[in-house]
Parts: structure tokens; sequence; C-alpha cells
């Protein structure tokens, strides 16, 4: 009950500032709120009734794509902008195409965002939220001690993820690694949840898992990058659509990923995984 209405309260706070949108931040803090409590109902769902779940499960998605919307597009924009930056090469009145019909599509989908965050299906789910935080749908299995209970809850995402790190081959491909930094999240998030009933080592086990996840963050931001380049481009005249495949191309050749530095985090998290164990 108390990681719910954390994960509520979290999510709750960061609603006005995606509301107002003078700080990009906040659709980001709030996408990744309504991501964790989202991520903390399937942790839970042992505990807690599922149909309930799966009922606020499918509205946070709702919600997360909505912000998701608005969110890819300020990575895409400073993105792009750090690109243009570093390679002079590419044509800046084309590059202000590309910039320009972004733009657009960033208003329209602010714009949407706002109607959306007003309209009687949010102000229905924020309503739901609050009665969750207060009173969350708990089954009996719930009343068990915590130590007893947390560690399984973590468990089957903490194996997901190690089959997948080792079945990687020696030169994995992106969408591998994708796959990696998505079981890594939901490991963390995971273990988050309970961190307050399983103590250090908990925290320690988290922190590997956000360690994978940012050092391989830069192959989503890329994939979503070369993904929008490409739809955009098919639109263009030709000097607009070559800068399109330029970005693309810089885009591709700057996502790399140290194969060093997410490995050692996943032996960071083998190391602290005895908690997991009863």
């Amino acid at each position: 009950g108390t990681a719910i209405a954390t994960s509520v309260t979290r999510l709750l706070c960061q609603v006005p500032a995606a509301r107002v949108g003078a700080d990009p931040e906040g659709v980001h803090q709030a996408r990744v709120a309504t991501r964790r409590l989202r991520s903390d109902l399937q942790t839970f769902a042992p505990l807690i009734d599922r149909k309930w779940a799966s009922g606020l499960r499918c509205e946070l998605s709702w919600l997360a794509d909505e912000l998701g919307k608005v969110r890819d597009g300020d990575v895409l924009h400073s993105n792009f902008l750090a690109v243009l930056a570093r390679n002079s090469d590419i044509d800046t009145d084309a590059a202000a195409t590309l910039l320009g019909v972004l733009g657009q599509q960033r208003d329209c989908d602010r714009e949407a965002l706002l109607v959306h965050l007003c309209d009687a299906r949010a102000i229905r789910l924020f309503e739901q939220l609050v009665d969750a935080a207060s009173t969350p749908r708990t089954l009996p299995r719930a009343e068990r001690r915590a130590r007893k209970v947390m560690p399984d809850l973590v468990d089957k995402s903490w194996r997901r993820l190690r089959r997948a790190v080792k079945s990687l081959p020696d030169d994995p491909a992106i969408v591998q690694l994708h796959e990696v930094r998505i079981l890594a999240k939901r490991v963390r998030y995971a273990t988050e949840a309970v961190m307050p009933a399983a103590g250090k080592r908990a925290a320690k086990f988290a922190a590997g898992a956000a360690n994978i996840q940012d050092s391989l963050g830069v192959l989503n931001d890329a994939a979503v990058a070369e993904a929008w380049l490409d739809m955009t481009a098919r639109g263009l005249d030709g000097p607009a659509a070559f800068a399109a495949g330029r970005l693309a191309q810089q885009v591709t050749a700057e996502a790399h990923v140290d194969r060093r530095e997410w490995s050692a985090a996943f032996e960071k998290m083998c190391r602290h995984s005895s908690w997991l164990t009863r």
C-alpha cells in the first residue's frame, strides 16, 4: 500500500508541471511517474485484485502514451540541435525546415496533451488514483511479513533480465540491447518499490539496474530519432530530405555504447542479488 501511495503522489505532483509546460522536465517526470506506477501495479500483482489493477494499468498506459508524444518531441528537438552544433557541414536552411516540421508537431502534441489532461477520462483516472493510494485493493496474502513476500516480487523480473543478458551474442544488435534496457528498468522499478522492506543490499542492486538503463539509454533515443527522420523525409523536398538523411546517419554514428560500462553494472547486480534468496 505504501509503495502504491508513494507512486500515486509522485505522479499527481507532476501533473501541474506537465500542464504548465514551461519546463520540458515536467512532462518527462510525469511520464516517468506514470510508468513507475504501472510497474508497481505489475510488481505487486500477486498481492492485489487483478481486475482492479488491470483497469488502472490500462488507463495509465493511455496517459503515458499521451505524455510520451510530447516528451519524444522534446528529446528529438534537443538531440537534433546538439547534433547540428557538432556538424556544421549539414545545410543550415534544410535543417531549419526539419526543425520547423518538428516544431509544428510538438505544438500539436502539446495542445492535445493539455486537452487530455483536463478531459473527463483523465479526471476520472486521477480520482481513481487517489482512491488507490488510500485504499488499495489488496488480497489476504498482502498481510504476510514483507521480508518474506517482497523478494519473490522482484525475482521474476531479475531472472528475465539475467537470461536476456546471458543469451546475448558477442556483438549484440541494437534491438537486443534495447530489450536488456527495458528489462533492467523493470527490475529497477520493482526493486525500488520494495526497497523500504528490503534494505541496503536492495538499494545497491537497484543502483546497478539504473546504471544499465542509463548506459543503454542512448540507443532508444537514436531509434526514435531515426524513425522520425525516415518518416518525415518522405514528405520533404531534396535538400531537406538529404539533411534528414545526414542527421540520421550522424545520430546512428554517435549512438555508441560501451559494453564494459553496462556489463559492469550487471555484475554489480549479481554481487548484490543475495537478498532475493531467503
